[in-house]
């Protein structure tokens, strides 16, 4: 049928077209803009997290008394060794120790570059970012900036001392190609759905009655599908970065290798059969993944000690629960990260440490990872004895319902002793 523009209809028809061409028009543009605010923002926190879990691992009253002619000895290894996990496991381009001389000069301190790093004392190229985390508050650059190493985008986050004042800085490079590419493909994703969903809105428009909502609701499920890939792919972007911190924990101890995995996969069935769904499901495996975060920084020699410890010794070890939470605190989208590391060996009686919290005070995080952090240790071969016979895990398990354990998830833990008749949740020959 061909259109007559003399008629009312026609002109109706071709009116509310040219409405729909503009609206929709508008409508991408506005979207494309606010998706690609989005996603920087999603990025820079990226660049955020990783600095900041960093810091964290880094102990400030040893940061702020390093000089040059410390290098190779012990004090100056604990810092090296510590940004060293982050330089090997994670997409940073560089991550250094930063020291503020003042009057906005900064310096480099410690810098595990293997190749061309850094001189001790060499100046930093100063940025808004970097002056602000030296005021205490974790910033990525707004812009690029250049020095003798490339162009990059940097994230900053301050290590503070014990007295919680500021005793340096952890600086984290990302290439400017990295952070553009990053942004250029997902945008460039966005902008070709929304092109799409235009075309095809427009040309059903053109046959269809433009009175009819259909293709309004279609377009506007198919931008739920596509926020909603987005949301599930920084999912995957943040477990793989989870995965690669736990392996970098579990490899400082000869005799845990993939405790932090197992420790993640029983707390996950416990949540489940107490009735966690969906998302709240993966944040307890989260969580239980990093449970063990701040033993990044116990020194090896005490992990790895194939005796006894020393009562100044497990005091050491009695802190990493507290460096956990100093690594993971500025991750505010996940608080289940923070209460797993830091409280997961408190005991439900308050005899546990390190804040002596008993019951319910216990962040049930970390009362569901308590059960299945005592399991793994059980079912696993350690340097000074070997895994334990099921039924006498058992028995530790019973005896520690309502003292040691919250009484409901060891219960559960108990259930899923006794279906497991073939002994298959421990340790697998060849992971210690």
């Amino acid at each position: 049928m061909q259109l007559n523009p003399g008629k009312l209809s026609t002109k109706i028809l071709l009116m509310v077209a040219v409405i729909v061409l503009l609206s929709n028009s508008i409508l991408c543009v506005v979207s494309v803009i606010n998706t690609r605010k989005g996603i920087k923002k999603s990025i820079r926190q990226r660049m955020l997290d990783i600095a900041n879990c960093a810091s964290g691992s880094v102990n400030g009253d040893i940061l702020k008394t390093l000089r040059a002619e410390d290098a190779g000895t012990e004090k100056y290894k604990t810092v090296y060794n510590a940004l060293a996990i982050f330089r090997d496991n994670v997409e940073v381009k560089y991550v250094y120790g930063i020291r503020d001389e003042g009057g906005g000069r900064f310096t480099f301190t410690v810098d595990p570059t293997v190749a061309d790093p850094a001189t001790f004392g060499e100046k930093v190229v100063f940025t808004e970012a970097l002056a602000l985390a030296a005021r205490g508050t974790a910033a990525v650059d707004e812009v690029p900036y250049s020095d003798a190493w490339g162009e990059f985008y940097s994230a900053y986050s301050p290590v503070f001392d014990s007295s919680g004042k500021v005793a340096g800085i952890i600086g984290a490079d990302f290439s400017t190609s990295w952070f553009e590419a990053q942004l250029s493909e997902r945008t460039q994703a966005t902008v070709i759905s929304y092109l799409v969903i235009l075309l095809f809105t427009l040309a059903l428009a053109a046959v269809l009655s433009l009175l009819s909502v259909a293709p309004f609701v279609r377009r506007q499920e198919q931008l739920v599908v596509e926020v909603e890939r987005k949301a599930e792919e920084n999912e995957r972007l943040s477990l793989q970065v989870a995965q690669s911190l736990a392996a970098a924990i579990d490899a400082k101890d000869a005799y845990t290798k993939g405790h932090s995995s197992r420790v993640a996969e029983y707390a996950r069935e416990i949540a489940r059969r107490y009735g966690y769904q969906g998302k709240d499901l993966e944040k307890i495996y989260m969580a239980g993944l990093l449970h063990d975060v701040g033993k990044i920084g116990v020194p090896d020699g005490i992990i790895n000690k194939p005796s006894g410890l020393s009562e100044e010794e497990f005091e050491i070890i009695k802190k990493h629960p507290v460096m956990g939470d100093h690594i993971l605190k500025n991750i505010d989208s996940m608080p289940e990260l923070l209460a797993g590391a830091r409280w997961h060996h408190e005991r439900f009686d308050g005899g546990g440490y390190p804040d002596g919290l008993d019951h319910e005070k216990i962040p049930e995080t970390a009362r569901i990872i308590a059960v299945a952090d005592a399991y793994d240790a059980m079912t696993s071969n350690r340097s000074y004895r070997q895994a334990m016979p099921q039924a006498k895990i058992r028995e530790q398990i019973r005896k520690g319902r309502g003292t040691q354990f919250d009484p409901v998830f060891a219960d559960i833990m108990l259930a899923m002793i006794d279906e497991d008749s073939k002994y298959t949740m421990q340790e697998m020959p060849g992971q210690s």
